[in-house]
């Protein structure tokens, strides 16, 4: 996700001045010429599903644009919490576990972003999720996701092999949760108790035969 923002402000910039006819003054002559073929500025000019300009965000400086311009970061959201969950083992200890929850709270930053910038570079970014929930697919499979959709399929990447490692691991994070207090250590004392015992019988049969 880091090494993609760059790319992602990049497009942010590049919709920012090319859809924003405020902003066109800060372009090159070259591609203010371009601008000006009618063609070229009806291709800019013609809405997403014929409701969404690309330039504007759902929320501008005029206020909330409408409803159609939640679809996007809304989208932008579930597709990042689906890439997560993907991403994240089927099975953790606890302290992965624990790691991967911190970072659930990532794609609700980035539908942050999706509500505040325009929706053509909200719109790379649902795509770019699209192509990485696939990537990941063939990569790990479905990872923790199926853990809450019991109804996906079984994926080649969780084989017999997988599930048996993955039961080693449950019952070795089983063992170390509960060593503490299911496994008590004798003390000092435990241990020297029978060694005591031993001793004072000796004596007593000792002075039993010289008696």
């Amino acid at each position: 996700m880091l090494l993609q923002l760059p790319i992602f402000f990049g497009v942010y910039q590049a919709v920012y001045h090319l859809m924003g006819p405020d902003q066109q003054q800060f372009l090159s002559q070259g591609v203010r010429d371009l601008l000006a073929d009618p063609a070229v500025s009806q291709l800019f000019a013609t809405p997403l599903f014929g409701v969404i300009q690309l330039g504007e965000a759902a929320w501008g400086t005029g206020g909330f644009n409408g409803w159609p311009y939640l679809v996007l970061p809304v989208l932008s959201i579930l597709l990042q919490f689906l890439l997560q969950l993907m991403a994240t083992p089927r099975v953790q200890d606890p302290q992965t576990k624990a790691m991967m929850q911190a970072m659930m709270v990532m794609p609700f930053v980035f539908g942050y972003i999706g509500f505040t910038f325009p929706q053509g570079a909200v719109l790379y970014w649902v795509v770019g999720s699209l192509f990485g929930i696939v990537q990941q697919y063939f990569t790990s499979g479905w990872g923790s996701l199926a853990n809450y959709l019991k109804f996906l399929p079984p994926d080649p990447k969780w084989s017999a092999s997988a599930q048996k490692a993955a039961l080693v691991a449950q019952a070795q994070a089983a063992v170390e949760a509960g060593e503490s207090s299911a496994v008590q250590r004798p003390d000092f004392w435990a241990i020297m108790r029978p060694l005591t015992e031993q001793t004072v019988s000796a004596v007593a049969r000792a002075r039993w035969h010289f008696s």
